[in-house]
């Protein structure tokens, strides 16, 4: 437990691999994934869009929370569609004010 899994939107759809991982909470930093997970399973969806201009920065502390409180009873997957941007960019957050 405790590990943090980045990755892009058809990793977090195969819940048998999210199983086998043991992620147990996921953060979904885009916009109308509409993914829905079992009640055993913490959520927080971001609706990011995937544009220069959005402020993804509003959401860091919200985002540094839930890994945080997450962080201590499980595995996480943090992800956006692709797993290159949305995403890393809250795990550089997370890493850099831990």
């Amino acid at each position: 437990t405790g590990g943090i899994y980045l990755g892009g939107i058809f990793g977090a759809m195969n819940y048998n691999n999210l199983q086998q991982l043991g992620i147990g909470a996921v953060l979904t930093v885009a916009a109308g994934t509409n993914l829905t997970y079992p009640s055993h399973m913490d959520h927080l969806v971001i609706e990011a869009d995937d544009t220069s201009g959005y402020e993804l920065a509003r959401y860091f502390e919200e985002c540094y929370q839930f890994i945080e409180k997450n962080l201590k009873r499980t595995n996480i997957l943090v992800h956006c569609y692709a797993g290159i941007s949305r995403s890393a960019s809250i795990l550089t957050f997370e890493e850099g004010f831990a």
